[in-house]
């Protein structure tokens, strides 16, 4: 695949659920907008609240998980920027 590239992700995690990724290649960047709930972002052994409303950014080029430990439903827009 040609760099530079753009994947845009709709992402739903009911209560409990988490998922894991492994680093991707060095330059990558994510950007995450939370629309409902809460996402615990986890970056490099370190975790952060997201709220609805709310967006980060965050280098994709370290291990990271995305988790909602909240009682509702979460949803999110996620783009991966591989530079």
């Amino acid at each position: 695949d040609p760099r530079p590239s753009l994947e845009l992700w709709r992402w739903e995690l009911r209560p409990g659920e988490s998922r894991e990724s492994d680093a991707h290649v060095p330059g990558t960047k994510e950007i995450v907008y939370v629309q409902q709930g809460t996402l615990t972002l986890g970056v490099d052994g370190r975790s952060d609240l997201i709220e609805a409303g709310a967006a980060a950014v965050f280098v994709g080029d370290r291990p990271h998980s995305y988790a909602n430990e909240g009682a509702d439903d979460l949803r999110f827009v996620l783009a991966v920027l591989d530079l």
